[in-house]
């Protein structure tokens, strides 16, 4: 008969990821950067990069612990979950480390490290971003 009939398929990019982590209110120190008493009051940001296949509905969940304290203490946090909204996607969202999971911490011989852990949940499939940073939160004085 002549006709021909086209169909369009729009193929959704299958990237995800990957999760990046930082903190960017850490402190410089002649040894990199790192989380003092003045970065942890009011608590610390943690800075989820934008990903590839961002998207509203996405859910993010930041999960911390310190480890090399003197006394022991690993101040084990799971953050709320957040949802991405429509306003997030392509931009940098920001979740708080609460000030009394990052306080009294004092390095042992090798230092101490505050541990975090990214989790994008986008449907069935969930991608961790981790990072590790030097911490000491006592003061001059100790804690």
């Amino acid at each position: 008969n002549g006709q021909s009939a086209s169909t369009q398929t729009t193929f959704v990019s299958p990237n995800f990821g990957p999760i990046q982590v930082s903190f960017p209110e850490a402190a410089s120190t002649p040894s990199g950067t790192a989380i003092n008493v003045d970065v942890a009051l009011g608590g610390t940001p943690v800075l989820i990069a934008a990903y590839n296949g961002m998207s509203a509905g996405d859910v993010i969940v930041i999960t911390s612990n310190v480890s090399g304290d003197k006394n022991g203490q690993t101040l084990d946090y799971t953050s709320p979950t957040y949802t991405v909204q429509t306003s997030d996607v392509g931009h940098d969202v920001s979740i708080d480390i609460p000030e009394d999971k990052l306080m009294g911490v004092e390095a042992d011989v090798g230092g101490a490290k505050l541990n975090v852990v990214a989790s994008v949940t986008k449907g069935q499939a969930t991608i961790d971003g981790k990072t590790s940073i030097s911490i000491d939160t006592c003061g001059p004085g100790g804690c």
